[in-house]
């Protein structure tokens, strides 16, 4: 159940939550406002971040019950549990796993919080090798390549005892503006932070835009690597025993290295599909191969068919000009070690 997510996720983490308490004061910190109000409360939760005061922390924001609310939302994150939760946790003996286990994670996020307030560092090695998977699962999307965002508090709004900090968040790293909502109460007269209302929207506009990032970013190197090693058009050569008997069939390929430095190894996947669209199969090979600067590499690979499959009768009896090849690679790897490849 343990992974180990590194220090900049949990810095990610830490900073969402943090935000929703510390960063309420950015904007109102020069305002005239009173003792009693929920701005000076932000005000106080700034300064106790700035200055590493856990007191005045502890005092303005309840990480206890942020921590507890983060919990209470990962599990009912539709990423966790995409088909529902699963039935052995309906059972009653799964019901009291979760009350045993949310606890927990609430109080192990909350040491991480209160740790690195104090020390604006991750207090232990220990804290970031044995961080539960499903922290992992939550707040891997939120670090992004650069963890740095900018926040701008546009509002509070009050009534009936409680408080909402609108806050302006900036993901530079996704082009996107998105808008937390951090609860304050007030309780034994004392203005305090104690959840945050939309994490789990936030957190899945977050994971929507770096799904569609990955993909842009995949497509681009892909593009790359097909403009490096340009593949030659595919030669299909089959058998000339009918199918099943004996299907055998063999591939021409040819890469010529249109890039600036030696190639040392490809690993490339070969599509068939029709020309009237709709894949039918593809194959992956390897070649540790070196392909120098401006030189064409040929060579020809077996294609194993099965017999009893359904999906290689088609592609073996689909007439050649009904049929498209294409030869896409997936990663390379060039003379000096560096590697362009679509797979994470």
């Amino acid at each position: 159940m343990l992974k180990k997510l590194n220090a900049l996720k949990i810095k990610a983490l830490i900073f969402m939550i943090l935000l929703a308490g510390g960063g309420l004061a950015y904007f109102y910190f020069s305002s005239t406002y009173t003792l009693s109000t929920p701005d000076y409360a932000a005000a106080e939760a700034f300064d106790a971040v700035q200055n590493r005061n856990i007191r005045l922390f502890k005092k303005r924001i309840n990480v206890g019950a942020i921590a507890q609310d983060v919990i209470d939302q990962a599990f009912n994150d539709t990423k966790l549990f995409p088909n529902g939760v699963p039935d052995e946790l309906k059972t009653s003996l799964g019901a009291q796993l979760l009350t045993l286990v949310k606890p927990s994670l609430a109080n192990l996020l909350a040491e991480q919080i209160e740790g690195y307030v104090e020390t604006g560092t991750l207090t232990t090695e220990t804290n970031t090798a044995n961080m539960p998977q499903i922290l992992a699962t939550l707040w891997s999307d939120i670090a992004g390549n650069d963890p740095s965002t900018t926040f701008v508090l546009e509002k509070v709004r009050t009534g009936n005892n409680k408080a909402v900090a609108i806050i302006a968040l900036d993901r530079a790293d996704l082009e996107t503006h998105a808008t937390i909502e951090a609860n304050l109460s007030k309780e034994s007269g004392t203005w305090q932070v104690t959840s945050i209302a939309n994490l789990n929207e936030v957190l899945q506009e977050f994971k929507e835009l770096t799904a569609i990032k990955k993909e842009e970013q995949r497509a681009e190197t892909l593009n790359r690597m097909i403009n490096i090693l340009k593949a030659s058009t595919p030669e299909l050569t089959k058998g000339k025993e009918p199918w099943p008997k004996n299907p055998k069939a063999y591939l021409k390929l040819g890469f010529e290295n249109a890039g600036d430095q030696a190639v040392v190894s490809v690993v490339y996947k070969v599509v068939f599909a029709r020309t009237t669209g709709g894949i039918l199969k593809e194959v992956t090979f390897k070649e540790n191969s070196f392909i120098d600067v401006n030189e064409l590499f040929e060579k020809t690979v077996s294609l194993n068919f099965d017999p009893n499959s359904i999906i290689d009768a088609e592609v073996y009896n689909t007439p050649a000009e009904e049929l498209e090849i294409t030869v896409l690679p997936i990663s390379i790897t060039f003379a000096d070690e560096s590697t362009l490849s679509t797979q994470e």
